[in-house]
Order: structure tokens, then C-alpha cells, then sequence
């Protein structure tokens, strides 16, 4: 089964590209802190109040499959512009699924993606987070 991506629009009007300053986690929530690309000094601030289930950053060079893939499936303007995604039929959640051995089932769960220039963030949780800009 494919992966099927999605651009997700976290706020309505969102404008602009955004890169990953920094991520901040601990036993009760994930904060994410994005810089707009075009205007530095505008960020936004994404809060999983519930601490995700899951969580992977990684160099974008490792992802090249990935990258290809959406390319190849809904062409370089999908991605190249915008970082915010949710992916159905993950997986990454099926194969934390089957890690769990069934004990967490994949329809409970959300895989969002936040990419940037240079970093692809998976974050795996049960509810949509807090976005302030």
C-alpha cells in the first residue's frame, strides 16, 4: 500500500515557507518553533500538548527515496513551497503498529510531516496540535 501525502494547512491564510528552529520535548508535550523563510522575524509555534507517541528528525540527504517519491507522485510544486503534510497509510505507523504488536492501532493515529530545506520532521500523535503564530 502507498503512502498518500497531503498538505496539511495548520492556520487558515497561512502564507510563506517556514524553517525548523528548534524542537523542545519533554514527558508532557513537543514544541516545535518554526521561522517564516521570507520573514525571520515571524514564527510560528506548534504544541502537541500530549506528548506525541513518536517522533523522528532527520538530514533531508536521508530521505532522498522519500523526496523522489513525492516528486514523482504529485510533482515538485507539492513540496518545494510549503512544509506542512499529513501522510495516510503510513509507514512509519505501521511499523510502530507492529512494533506494539498490534496493541496501538494505526486509525488512532496522525503522522504529521514538517520539512525544510535541510530537515524532515515525523511526528506520530493522537490529536492535532496548538499552532500560534
Amino acid at each position: 500500500m502507498k503512502e498518500k501525502w497531503s498538505r496539511w494547512v495548520p492556520i487558515e491564510n497561512l502564507v510563506g515557507k517556514y524553517d525548523i528552529k528548534h524542537i523542545r520535548h519533554d514527558m508532557n508535550s513537543c514544541e516545535i518553533l518554526l521561522t517564516n523563510y521570507h520573514n525571520k522575524q515571524e514564527n510560528m509555534r506548534v504544541t502537541f500538548d500530549k506528548y506525541p507517541l513518536s517522533f523522528k528528525v532527520c538530514n533531508e540527504s536521508l530521505r532522498v527515496a522519500d523526496i523522489n517519491y513525492l516528486s514523482d507522485t504529485y510533482g515538485d510544486e507539492f513540496y518545494v513551497d510549503w512544509n506542512f503534510f499529513k501522510i495516510i497509510d503510513s509507514l512509519y505507523v505501521q511499523a510502530l503498529s507492529n512494533q506494539s504488536y498490534g496493541f496501538f492501532k494505526e486509525e488512532y493515529f496522525t503522522h504529521f510531516v514538517f520539512m525544510d530545506a535541510d530537515t524532515i520532521l515525523d511526528v506520530v500523535a493522537t490529536d492535532e496540535p496548538k499552532i500560534e503564530i
